[in-house]
């Protein structure tokens, strides 16, 4: 009995210590120091482009930064981002619908009058796993 309840103590021990991985994105092509770099991290094609699974912003700097998604369980996921140089946390439009600010996607996937698709901008996190991810705006 005391072998058992050893064994299952054990078992739910490493399902709750078990470890996620990381994404660490290296955003390049930078133009200038204003704002943030507001990236979304998306885990399913439904909800691309409109419900972010986690999302995180850093300071920008000319040139590049590196930005970095902590704790993620393993599986499918896609990329967007873009330069908010106002911080008014939203991408800005023109009266066209053009976007004002810079933007990028994952696999550095193009945009053609609408977003990529996710299967063109995802790819695959295993567990344990340190992604490293090269977007240029």
């Amino acid at each position: 009995m005391k072998n058992l309840i050893l064994i299952i103590c054990a078992s739910l021990s490493v399902t709750v210590f078990a470890q996620h991985s990381k994404i660490e994105i290296e955003v390049s092509n930078i133009k200038n120091t204003n704002g943030n770099i507001a990236l979304a991290l998306y885990d399913n094609s439904e909800t691309f482009t409109k419900k972010e699974f986690k999302a995180t912003q850093v300071s920008a700097r000319k040139g590049k930064v590196i930005a970095i998604f902590k704790d993620i369980p393993a599986g499918t996921y896609a990329i967007a981002l873009f330069h908010d140089e106002n911080k008014n946390e939203k991408m800005d439009f023109n009266l066209l619908g053009i976007p004002k600010e810079a933007y990028a996607f994952s696999n550095n996937a193009k945009a053609v009058l609408s977003p990529p698709k996710f299967k063109d901008a995802s790819f695959v996190l295993k567990e344990n796993e340190t992604k490293n991810l090269k977007i240029k705006f």
